[in-house]
């Protein structure tokens, strides 16, 4: 999320359409853990399979979700500056790292057969960013992500 809008983590978690985002993204993954037969831990303090139905529209898991990632936006988990080192390449302007963990989910999620919409979108976010098509800016990656 951070290569394909310039935010650091603090900054995504405070804004609320890719924060929205970011936790279909983690939903999909924990599906795919779950649907793997993994036993997932707690992602901090964010239950995964919370983190699921928050991913996939229910409203209170939502609200749950959000309000943990609100909180710990406000100075607890994330330091101000702290940036994934794929949101550091792009603001220095190299190409970001490729994420085989990504192409390796989708895979398992197309063999599995479980939709995973959001991670496509934010790849293909990031790819047009590294091209130099779109800015890294909250109003430009925001409304690519609905």
């Amino acid at each position: 999320m951070a290569a394909a809008t310039g935010l650091a983590g603090r900054e995504i978690d405070q804004h609320e359409d890719i924060r929205h985002f970011t936790i279909k993204i983690g939903g999909e993954g924990v599906r795919i853990g779950q649907a793997l037969g993994y036993e997932l831990e707690k992602i901090g303090k964010l239950d995964p399979a919370k983190l699921v139905l928050a991913g996939d529209g229910d409203a209170d898991a939502l609200k749950e979700v959000d309000a943990i990632l609100i909180q710990e936006s406000a100075g607890g988990g994330r330091g101000e500056l702290q940036r994934p080192s794929m949101g550091q390449d792009v603001l220095k302007g190299a190409a970001p790292k490729s994420n085989s963990s990504t192409a390796i989910s989708l895979t398992k999620a197309h063999r599995l057969g479980l939709p995973r919409p959001a991670t496509p979108k934010i790849t293909s976010l990031v790819k047009r960013v590294e091209r130099q098509e779109l800015p890294i800016t909250i109003r430009q990656s925001s409304g690519c992500l609905r």
